[in-house]
């Protein structure tokens, strides 16, 4: 379908090229054509304190106002029609904005004005002043708004008549308004019983909020106060993040990365961090920091409006995976590979158990969420095969972005803003044995089974002979988490530190764990930070926060090559990397970079420049723009690509052509294949199972 209004244009071209976009992305429900030359499609609504239609740069609008638009007939049908009620410019903006709740998009493929400026918006529904108008965008706005919002929106309407319409029609206006309520309360219901999307989802579409035009902030305020219209209409929203670790001053990884997300989401939302430990210590900057039992869960999920998770949390709280919450699933942490690591050495029944109980997680993870984060580029191609494997790079997803960024991106650990400042005592005065003039060589973090301490300490045993001032201090030996039990690659570094009695001498153990606001006072005392690991599937997908401390300090890193922050310190010049297991490499390695003062300085410039692109909110630039225009993954909005209900004739027509193909590339064993495959996708959302997108 093709619909131009009287004031607008559009060529065959632009028709077909509109046509052409709808059939690449079967969400696409309207595609607004044709030029820019009538006004562009950023309306101003009404007289709320919201735009409409914003046009952003991936071309997303709420609605194509005004201009030629080419429309999917399946999605128009879908959600019950065009609005004839409405004058024109509401019944389109109504028409854009009932597509949006019922999981289609609405895309603006209009070529720019001849001199490449925008003209004036033009009015959504005409003159504010128009008492029609005006109750035709206070009824639109009603009728699609969520509860909360839709509440608000009639009463700002009832409030603002007198200032907008005028004294002489708010009588007029009230009483239309009034009507409208009584005579549309089934026609609410409707369009709200068949949403599919949250306003958290379309609100990012509506642009500027809190702008009424023709009125100063004067007459505004005390309305916004009242209603509170800034943090219903505003993008501010109300996100939950979730990590199973101890949350406090002793922080391993996953916390504190869950910490920072918390804290930088804060400066523009509303944010709660949630612990499944049990163990919070403290207080958030800026945001809650909740210990919830399960009731307090379903109240947290029932209140937020994004939801960010790590690790096994979907296994811990079933109340999360049940949820129809934006998700956002943080993949940094390999947790299969890291069980393949940690059980090695027992059994093969038990080990299999844990590889099995990581993989699961992960797989409810890829079923369920619809923005994945990782930390490297490297760790993002790992995870696009997974959900590759998983069904979730479909022709939805990739429709929507074929470079899958809006599926998963790269979001790395990161660093406190600005560089590493001592305030308090620090190793050199906690460890006896470890003094002002001796060369310290700092693991920082601890000694799990996946890290090679071993060839570490090695290395510094040779090393003593031409450098007796070396002390390689281990920073933490007991993890936070009391869960977490001792590694037994910590037992090894420490047996064999005794064996060749260096222990004590130039070999240190710190047996607890150094609290997290206060470790820089421990890496400023060091002079070479250190990380060694072995040559295994873990090593070359994971990314060593350990290293970024090292960074943030200023330390020059000796490290074992690789993993991606292997490749950064030989790409920028941070020190040195060496072959895995190479006893030899590592100490001469060591050796320059204590011995030749010179070259510890090239580094430390070298991380002076580097660290300011590793700072939490750098890191966390694409967390942050997608938490202001939330969304589901395109797979995961329940309308059906055609647009109608499909009935028992046609779905037997669709699964006859399928099974006919599968015979015909690989016999009756393929067709039975699928079919066994496809009847054990019960567990999976529509369209996201192990035999991939449902056809």
């Amino acid at each position: 379908m093709c619909f131009v209004p009287p004031d607008a244009a559009a060529s065959a071209q632009d028709v077909a090229e509109g046509i052409r976009r709808l059939l690449r992305d079967a969400h696409v429900g309207a595609a607004a054509v044709g030029d820019a030359e009538g006004g562009p499609l950023e309306v101003t609504f009404f007289g709320l304190p919201w735009r409409s239609g914003r046009r952003r740069a991936r071309r997303e609008v709420l609605a194509s106002v005004g201009s030629a638009v080419v429309l999917r007939r399946a999605a128009i049908e879908s959600i019950g029609g065009y609005d004839a009620a409405f004058g024109d410019r509401a019944a389109e903006l109504d028409l854009g904005w009932r597509l949006w709740l019922g999981g289609w998009r609405v895309l603006d493929l209009r070529a720019p004005s001849g001199d490449g400026t925008a003209p004036e918006p033009r009015s959504a529904v005409g003159d504010v002043a128009d008492p029609g108008g005006f109750v035709d965008a206070v009824t639109v706005a009603w009728r699609c708004l969520d509860d909360r919002r839709a509440t608000a929106a009639l009463a700002g309407g009832l409030l603002l008549a007198p200032l907008l319409v005028g004294a002489d029609d708010a009588a007029s206006v009230l009483g239309s308004l009034r009507e409208v309520v009584a005579r549309c309360g089934d026609g609410r219901a409707r369009v709200q019983g068949a949403r599919t999307r949250d306003d958290a989802e379309i609100l990012h579409l509506l642009g500027d909020p809190l702008e009424v035009p023709g009125l100063g902030s004067d007459a505004l305020e005390p309305l916004l106060g009242q209603l509170r219209l800034d943090e219903l209409f505003s993008g501010r929203r109300r996100i939950l993040v979730v990590t199973g670790d101890v949350v406090g001053p002793g922080m391993a990884g996953p916390a504190i990365r869950a910490w920072h997300m918390a804290e930088c989401l804060a400066d523009e939302h509303e944010v709660v961090l949630a612990t499944t430990s049990g163990r919070i210590v403290g207080t958030g900057a800026g945001f809650r920091l909740e210990a919830p039992d399960p009731t307090r869960f379903e109240e947290l999920v029932s209140w937020c409006e994004i939801v960010v998770v790590q690790g096994f949390v979907l296994l811990h709280v079933p109340t999360l995976a049940r949820s129809d919450r934006i998700m956002v699933v943080d993949v940094y942490d390999l947790l299969h590979l890291e069980a393949l690591e940690l059980a090695k050495r027992v059994d093969d029944g038990s080990r299999a158990e844990h590889v099995a109980a990581s993989l699961h997680a992960l797989n409810e993870q890829a079923a369920r969420g619809d923005y994945f984060i990782c930390a490297s580029e490297k760790q993002r191609d790992y995870w696009v095969g997974h959900l590759s494997a998983a069904g979730r790079v479909n022709a939805a997803t990739y429709g929507r972005d074929p470079l899958l960024r809006s599926l998963v991106d790269v979001v790395p650990f990161g660093l406190p803003s600005g560089a590493a400042v001592k305030d308090g005592p620090g190793l050199r005065t906690t460890l006896p044995g470890v003094g002002p003039g001796d060369d310290v060589l700092l693991w920082a973090g601890g000694v799990y089974d996946w890290l090679d301490p071993v060839t570490l300490v090695h290395a510094v045993d040779r090393l003593a002979h031409r450098r007796p001032s070396v002390r390689l201090v281990f920073m933490g030996m007991r993890h936070p988490n009391p869960e977490v039990p001792e590694m037994s690659m910590a037992v090894r570094a420490r047996s064999l530190a005794r064996s060749l009695g260096l222990e004590g001498v130039h070999v240190f153990f710190n047996e607890g764990w150094v609290d997290y606001e206060h470790r820089q006072n421990w890496l400023l005392d060091a002079d070479v930070g250190v990380s060694t690991h072995f040559e295994h599937a873990e090593t070359a997908y994971a990314w060593r926060t350990r290293l970024l401390d090292y960074l943030w300090a200023g330390l020059p890193v000796v490290a074992t090559a690789g993993d991606a922050f292997a490749d950064l310190i030989a790409r920028e010049g941070l020190g040195r990397v060496v072959e895995p297991e190479d006893v030899e490499g590592l100490e001469t390695a060591l050796f320059e970079l204590l011995a030749d003062p010179g070259a510890a300085a090239s580094c430390r410039r070298n991380a002076e420049r580097v660290r300011a692109s590793f700072e939490w909110p750098a890191t966390l630039d694409p967390l942050l723009r997608f938490c202001r225009a939330p969304s589901r993954a395109a797979d995961r909005v329940p309308v059906r690509t055609d647009g109608s209900e499909i009935g028992p004739f046609q779905r037997f027509k669709r699964r006859t052509r399928t099974a006919a193909a599968l015979y015909a590339q690989g016999g009756g064993r393929a067709v039975l294949r699928v079919a066994s495959a496809r009847l054990g996708t019960a567990g999976f959302p529509r369209g996201v199972g192990p035999g991939g997108p449902s056809v």
